[in-house]
This record gives C-alpha cells, structure tokens and sequence, in this order.
C-alpha cells in the first residue's frame, strides 16, 4: 500500500507543478542516464516498471522530484 501512495503522492506534485507552470523535466542527457541505469537493474520488468516502486521509469526518469527507490540515481532539484 506504501509504493501506491508514494506514487499518488508523487503524482498529486507533478500535477500541482504543472497547475503553476513549474518546470519540472530534467535535461535530456540527465533522463538517458537515468535510463541507462535503470535499463541495466535487475528490478526493471517487461513492462519497463520498476518493480521496486512500481513506476514505469520512462516517466519517471524525466521528472527532477524523483528519485530511484534503491539510491541509483537521485533527485535534481
């Protein structure tokens, strides 16, 4: 229940940013690397979700307020 109001948490900010016109998307080469990362974890499924957090990292990995759930890359404020 914990990763399901994370991510509702986490959905209510990038909802209420985007409200206030809030630039909330990191630089390309921040969200490759990102991606890179999660492309070579063990906790990525078919679906590209993580299982950890349960997010599908092409989303997430765009978004400066979010962070890997087991610290492989961090949030860029």
């Amino acid at each position: 229940m914990s990763k399901i109001l994370d991510g509702l948490k986490s959905l209510t900010t990038i909802t209420a940013n985007a409200v206030k016109g809030v630039d909330q998307t990191v630089a390309d080469e921040v969200k490759k690397q990102r991606l890179d990362l999660c492309n070579g974890c063990e906790n990525l499924n078919m679906l590209r979700q993580c299982k950890k957090c349960l997010c599908f990292v092409d989303q997430k990995t765009k978004f400066k307020q979010e962070e890997c759930p087991i610290n492989k890359w961090s949030k860029e404020l």
